[in-house]
C-alpha cells in the first residue's frame, strides 16, 4: 500500500515537473535593445540596451517567445508620443552583454556612416520593456 501511495505522487510530482517545461521554452536573462526607422523619414531610433527577463525556445535556435510584443510595444509608443506614424520596429537580443552591445554597436555604426540619416536614442525612461 505504501509503496503504491509513493509511485502515485512520483509519478504526479514528474508530471508536474515536465509540464512546467512543456512549451519548449526556458526562462533566460536576456539583453535587447529596439530598433525603428520609417520609410517615409529619415530619422532612426535605438533604444538602450536593457536586461529582460525572458523566455527562449529550448531548441537550436534560441528564438526569444513572443518576440513581436515587444517590436510592436516600441511601435506604439513611438506613435503614442508622435515621434513616427509608421514606424518599422526591430527588437534585437544576446543571451550575452558582449554580443548585445557588438549587434547595438554595428547597426548604430551602419545608420551613422549614412548622412542622409538622423539616429536619435531613445532614453532608458522613455524606453519601455515588458516585463513578465
Amino acid at each position: 500500500m505504501k509503496l503504491r501511495q509513493v509511485l502515485i505522487i512520483a509519478v504526479l510530482l514528474l508530471g508536474w515537473v515536465n509540464s512546467s517545461n512543456a512549451k519548449g521554452y526556458k526562462p533566460a536573462k536576456v539583453y535587447m535593445f529596439g530598433f525603428a526607422a520609417s520609410f517615409n523619414d529619415s530619422t532612426v531610433y535605438m533604444t538602450n540596451i536593457q536586461k529582460v527577463d525572458a523566455y527562449l525556445a529550448n531548441d537550436r535556435t534560441k528564438f526569444l517567445a513572443n518576440r513581436e510584443d515587444y517590436s510592436y510595444q516600441l511601435r506604439y509608443y513611438l506613435q503614442n508620443n508622435g515621434l513616427v506614424s509608421y514606424p518599422t520596429c526591430v527588437t534585437m537580443y544576446a543571451e550575452n552583454e558582449n554580443k548585445a552591445m557588438k549587434q547595438f554597436t554595428a547597426l548604430k555604426n551602419k545608420y551613422e556612416r549614412v548622412r542622409r540619416s538622423m539616429l536619435l536614442s531613445l532614453s532608458l525612461m522613455q524606453s519601455l520593456a515588458i516585463r513578465r
